[in-house]
């Protein structure tokens, strides 16, 4: 068994990636959030193929022991993340780590202290390695490209856990990157920025020109 504890505040923001993540049931892992923690630092990551966003913010360490959260890399449904913070909205609970992700025998439980509690199967089978695409991320020369509006609609949907209100995720600004796939035609476009902590930080990064013909 492994756990963690979150503030609402981190689980709003790992649900709003999960607007990346697909709505087919053709591949079900891309139904999923990727979600890891290592030395206290959480990654949580979604797809469809066409985009993949990246959140990364640090959990605070124990405060009786000092100790460091960690989780080894698990696929939660999307919907289940989504559902789960409609429900801490709802709920209108406070802002403290009262929040515990728990993982045993294929199934997450997500529970907050006030009694909202849901939990579901976790998939097991292999998350597309995603996070590479971001790393390994090369800017080239700036191209025409054409991108789909609702992509760059649900970026202003992605939180960070430091941003203060829903709005200000919504009008803070993106530093974007343009990159070269050879043969004349533009790569993926990496759009990035950090919140209103010092770690908090988020990638996306979209398949241009997919309404070309």
């Amino acid at each position: 068994m492994q756990s963690i504890t979150l503030a609402p505040a981190h689980v709003h923001s790992i649900a709003s990636i999960a607007t990346a993540a697909t709505k087919e049931s053709v591949t079900p892992i891309l139904e999923h959030v990727q979600l890891s923690v290592a030395a206290g630092a959480l990654t949580a990551m979604a797809t469809d193929r066409y985009r993949v966003v990246r959140v990364q913010f640090d959990l605070p360490a124990d405060e009786k022991t000092g100790e460091v959260a960690t989780l080894e890399p698990v696929a939660i449904p999307a919907a289940l993340l989504v559902a789960f913070s409609k429900a801490l909205k709802a709920a209108k609970v406070g802002p403290a780590l009262d929040v515990t992700l728990t993982v045993d025998e294929g199934r997450v439980t997500l529970a907050h202290v006030s009694g909202v509690q849901l939990a579901g199967d976790l998939s097991l089978a292999n998350f597309p390695p995603v996070g590479r695409l971001i790393d390994g991320y090369k800017p080239g020369d700036v191209r025409d490209v054409i991108l789909k509006p609702a992509f760059m609609a649900d970026a202003s949907k992605f939180m960070l856990p430091s941003d203060p209100t829903p709005a200000a995720a919504k009008d803070a600004g993106w530093n974007m990157r343009f990159s070269d796939a050879g043969k004349d035609k533009p790569g993926p476009v990496m759009l990035s920025r950090s919140g209103y902590g010092a770690t908090d930080r988020i990638e996306y990064m979209v398949q241009p020109n997919l309404n070309r013909s």
